[in-house]
């Protein structure tokens, strides 16, 4: 199977690696210490789960609509703008 096309990077690589070890995560603590649902600032209830899945979609969106406005003109503080915002949503979403 050709994946040249790919552009792989370590960056790409370890984003899909965060990606991946936080399902595993998500999974083995629900596993050993299962959570109802919460309400936090976000309009519905949710589960960890559910948290996880609205970070890392609202976060790509944040980095996609930096890439279509600014290019890569300072990409670093979009990215550091993504996390701070999948960061809050994980904690307190």
């Amino acid at each position: 199977m050709d994946l040249s096309w790919m552009m792989w990077t370590w960056q790409s690589g370890l984003f899909i690696l965060f990606i991946f070890g936080a399902i595993a995560f998500i999974t083995v603590m629900g596993v050993r210490r299962p959570a109802g649902e919460r309400k936090g600032f976000l309009p519905i209830p949710t589960t960890g789960g559910d948290r996880l899945f609205v970070g890392l979609i609202s976060a790509i969106i944040i980095v996609m609509l930096w890439l279509a406005f600014l290019g890569n003109t300072l990409l670093l503080v979009g990215a550091l703008l993504a996390a701070a915002w999948f960061a809050s949503v994980a904690i307190w979403g």
